[in-house]
C-alpha cells in the first residue's frame, strides 16, 4: 500500500493543495471528538461501530493558489491565454514546505 496521498480543497477565494503520508488510526478521544450524530447513518452500531477509523495525513508540503479578483475577470483571462498561448495571471501561487 501507498501512504502518500494529497488533499484538496477549495472556496470562493481560491484552493489549497496539501501532500503528505496518510496512515489508518482508531484513536478512540480523536473519534470522540470529531463524531458528529448525523454520521450515524453510515455506521449501523452507530458512534461504536468497530469499522469508525480516521486518516491521520502528516502533511508535507502545501501549495496554494488565491484570487482577489471577479471569477468572471479569470475566466476572461483563462480563455485569453488560449488565444495568445500566454500564462495567465489569476492570482497568487507558492509553495510551503512544512
Amino acid at each position: 500500500m501507498n501512504p502518500n496521498v494529497n488533499v484538496s480543497v477549495h472556496d470562493s477565494k481560491g484552493y489549497l493543495s496539501i501532500s503528505g503520508t496518510a496512515s489508518i488510526t482508531k484513536d478512540e478521544a480523536k473519534i470522540e471528538e470529531l463524531w458528529k450524530t448525523s454520521a450515524a447513518a453510515w455506521f449501523e452500531a452507530g458512534r461504536e461501530d468497530p469499522s469508525i477509523a480516521l486518516i491521520k495525513v502528516d502533511s508535507d508540503t502545501a501549495e496554494y493558489w488565491a484570487s482577489d479578483e471577479p471569477r468572471v475577470a479569470s475566466m476572461f483571462k483563462i480563455a485569453k491565454s488560449a488565444v495568445t498561448g500566454d500564462t495567465p495571471n489569476i492570482g497568487r501561487n507558492d509553495v510551503v514546505d512544512l
